[in-house]
């Protein structure tokens, strides 16, 4: 359908022509270990200072059976269906891991900023109901470990925790190398996440099976954490069904294939990370993930594993290109670079043209939907680099005076408004967590109302009312951690 011929900001929802996926996450990393078992899926390279602690190629085959040895292990730690976990760590390579083992079982994964400071991760622990904790020991200069420490009661077991301040916290473990030591210390100590897998072997398949089966696609995925830029920040609920399929129309605008490597700098915490992990999923493509953004890295990775295509937020590409490495690294291989997450400049995307020669483009969204509009494939520069193209398949947008809540001519700004079709949860949130409020969400036929943030506004910007561009206008922003020196392979 598209835009309506009225000349009002109105996008009635078209499916172009694809069905929803009707499938769980973990479900979908087992098909894709059953037909690309040997094609690799994660790769971490570039980084000689660790050794072999990242120097790793895990083919979809690896993907799935370490995911399903640390699934085991959280089944074993005697978590169930429906509770929640979060990790508080940068993008190692366990991060994925945990993430596929959560879903394969049904426990929600919370997310949280690794550089986020004690009464923040306390508040976020509390809030997000957090059974478990999985995080690293230390993060720049901040000492994790030692924040836990002051957080819970050591309980008879390493890992084991009770707290006065955290009731529902009874579970901390390490992700990346323990401070050295740590394993022979007297006393209480967290888990580490190769004794969870380890602890794992008393599970039978069977039972892991019988575990997965019973997730299903309007189950509760991951709690996705806004940034408080307007107030506390609040959960949204993700549901594998929503999650899934947002990343799978995301990857056919991209036109990404079986074929691709996408250098991924972003952190995984954040809506962005998330999102890129399940977008190489969906593809059955290579995702190259970054412990943290580091320029000289990105160009290393790209140029030596020949990535065919990287996404950041524009400051990314600035300082790519700010790089004395850029003028020498050989990019010959990236065939797109996609930005978003703040506003992205066209003398940006011009610039990033010329000297690439890679097609760019552009996606606008907020934590609530992941994605809402991304530029489309044969778009023609001027609209790859001025606009953040159409919504997604199966959204229904409109712009609204939110004093009146009337849909806005074109070219004036309001309130962005959301709708799903077909049942699809676009922006897969069902409720926030935490806030006192009705039902956000109520339906396949609701508009989207948000409480307690302020709403994004765009202007309408087109050549015509036929074919309408919605550029981004803000960004919630995030900090990203500088490279971290606690890496541990299992």
């Amino acid at each position: 359908m598209g835009m309506t011929a009225d000349g009002l900001s109105h996008w009635q929802a078209e499916t172009e022509g694809t069905d929803l996926l009707e499938m769980t996450i973990g479900d979908l990393l087992d098909r894709r270990a059953d037909e690309l078992s040997t094609q690799e899926a994660i790769v971490y390279s570039c980084y000689p200072e660790f050794g072999d602690a990242l120097a790793i190629r895990w083919t979809y085959q690896d993907y799935r059976d370490r995911a399903n040895a640390v699934a085991k292990g959280l089944l074993a730690q005697g978590l169930a269906k429906g509770d929640h976990i979060a990790v508080w760590a940068a993008n190692l390579p366990e991060w994925p891991i945990l993430m596929m083992a959560a879903a394969k079982v049904g426990l929600v994964l919370v997310t949280i900023n690794p550089v986020l400071q004690a009464t923040e991760v306390e508040y976020l622990l509390k809030q997000g109901d957090v059974q478990a904790l999985f995080f690293m020991a230390r993060v720049r200069t901040s000492d994790h470990l030692a924040t836990i420490r002051s957080l819970i009661i050591p309980g008879g077991r390493p890992g084991e925790v009770t707290s006065e301040r955290l009731p529902r916290l009874r579970f901390v473990c390490l992700m990346g190398m323990p401070p050295t030591g740590l394993r022979e210390q007297e006393g209480w100590r967290p888990a580490l996440l190769g004794e969870v897998a380890a602890s794992g072997l008393q599970v039978s398949e069977a039972e892991l099976a019988a575990q997965q089966t019973a997730v299903t696609p309007l189950d509760p995925a991951m709690l996705l954490y806004t940034s408080g830029t307007t107030g506390s920040p609040k959960g949204v609920v993700l549901t594998h069904r929503g999650l899934l399929n947002n990343t799978l129309f995301v990857t056919r605008r991209w036109g990404m294939e079986q074929t691709d490597r996408f250098c991924l700098p972003v952190p995984f915490f954040h809506a962005k990370g998330v999102g890129s992990i399940l977008k190489t999923l969906a593809a059955g493509a290579t995702l190259h993930p970054l412990l943290a953004f580091d320029p000289q890295k990105v160009l290393q990775v790209i140029s030596q594993e020949r990535c065919t295509m990287f996404a950041g937020v524009p400051t990314m590409l600035v300082a790519l290109m700010q790089h004395p490495d850029f003028t020498t690294a050989d990019l010959s291989s990236l065939k797109q670079a996609v930005s978003g997450g703040a506003p992205v400049p066209v003398a940006l995307m011009e610039q990033v043209k010329e000297c690439t020669r890679a097609d760019v483009g552009i996606s606008f969204g907020q934590t609530e939907s992941l994605v809402i509009t991304q530029t489309l494939p044969d778009d023609p520069f001027e609209r790859k680099a001025a606009t953040v193209g159409i919504p997604l398949p199966h959204i229904e947008v409109k712009i609204v005076n939110p004093a009146t809540g009337d849909i806005v001519p074109c070219g004036e700004r309001g309130e962005l408004q959301l709708m799903p079709k077909g049942g699809y949860i676009p922006v897969t949130w069902q409720r926030w967590m935490g806030v006192a409020m009705s039902t956000l969400w109520a339906g396949s036929r609701t508009w989207s109302f948000v409480v307690g943030r302020t709403c994004f506004h765009v202007r309408l910007r087109s050549s015509s009312c036929a074919t309408p561009r919605w550029p981004a206008c803000r960004s919630s922003g995030y900090r990203m951690p500088s490279l971290a020196r606690n890496c541990w392979r299992w």
